[in-house]
């Protein structure tokens, strides 16, 4: 797994992995989100209709490398998981200002009662699309602090209370899987 593509003199409220899955299990999972576009699960939220919620895709590569590395670069314990939708963005598809840090009951892959994220997980699958860049802000409509354009096969954990959005996709697809954590105590990302 690659060093944080940040500035390493500067503080970011995230921790950026490189190299995050196994060559073969990040090119087998592109190759299913490649084949999936337009698929939409129809037992997921309708979130918006800025983007797809690809379904039937085998996510557990990326779900079982968290639970791996979480103890390597996290003091707080992890309790819950949810997640592992891939989302396609293309066509000026983007995300509105939002942040995690509410109860995310409707996800079909977990029947436990809803919990509320402190923390969120995103797993970039490609990296061969023009705009489509991750904003973060500490108000639902504030300019960015930091802006993020994802590479391939990374996964970018932060603050679920974090204002974000993805700017919308200009050129080609762009891939991504969402997960939300509950980690217990709840301090600062590090």
């Amino acid at each position: 797994m690659g060093n944080p593509v940040v500035d390493s003199k500067k503080f970011y409220p995230f921790v950026y992995l490189t190299d995050f899955l196994l060559q073969t299990d990040h090119e087998m999972l592109l190759y299913q989100a490649s084949l999936s576009e337009g698929e939409t699960d129809p037992r997921a939220p309708v979130l918006t209709n800025q983007l797809i919620n690809l379904k039937d895709l085998k996510t557990w590569s990326v779900r079982e490398k968290i639970i791996e590395i979480y103890p390597h670069h996290f003091s707080e314990k992890l309790l819950k998981i949810k997640g592992g939708n891939v989302l396609a963005f293309y066509d000026g598809k983007g995300m509105d200002p939002h942040s995690d840090s509410v109860p995310n009951n409707y996800y079909p892959d977990d029947p436990e009662v809803a919990f509320v994220p402190n923390l969120s997980a995103v797993y970039y699958l490609n990296d061969d699309y023009k705009g489509g860049e991750v904003c973060f802000s500490t108000t639902k409509y504030g300019e960015p602090f930091i802006t993020v354009r994802p590479q391939a096969n990374s996964c970018l954990f932060f603050d679920a209370d974090l204002w974000h959005w993805v700017e919308p996709v200009e050129a080609g697809k762009r891939f991504s899987c969402t997960y939300f954590l509950l980690v217990e105590p709840r301090t600062s990302l590090g």
